[in-house]
């Protein structure tokens, strides 16, 4: 028996995680770029420039919250119509996109194994 059957297991478990890793890359790439894609629109057709201009100056949602709260804050706003909800929702889920394909980009475990495969 000896130990070809846990070494072609092991090549297959490896290749496999690698798989994952690449098809989660992919798809956290494909959800990015719609999440670009959909604050690029909304944000040309706005008109709201200084609130997108203070969305875009974020880099996190913690960021954009405190973004936010200040721009309502100072220019006297108290109601949120449906474009500037749009604008607020399409910023944070871009951000989360962002963060999700920075993760597997760079900290992602079969990261690695993808790499040493050439997938």
């Amino acid at each position: 028996m000896g130990f070809a059957p846990i070494i072609i297991w092991s090549i297959a478990l490896v290749f496999f995680v690698a798989m994952v890793g690449y098809y989660s890359l992919k798809r956290a790439q494909g959800e990015y770029q719609q999440a670009m894609d959909a604050w690029k629109q909304l944000k040309a057709k706005s008109r709201h420039q200084t609130l997108v201009k203070v969305l875009d100056a974020t880099h996190s949602i913690e960021q954009m919250q405190e973004s936010v709260k200040r721009f309502f804050d100072e220019s006297g706003t108290s109601a949120l119509d449906e474009e500037i909800k749009a604008l607020i929702l399409a910023r944070k889920q871009l951000l989360i996109a962002e963060r999700r394909y920075h993760y597997y980009r760079t900290h992602h475990p079969s990261k690695a194994i993808a790499k040493l495969l050439g997938v």
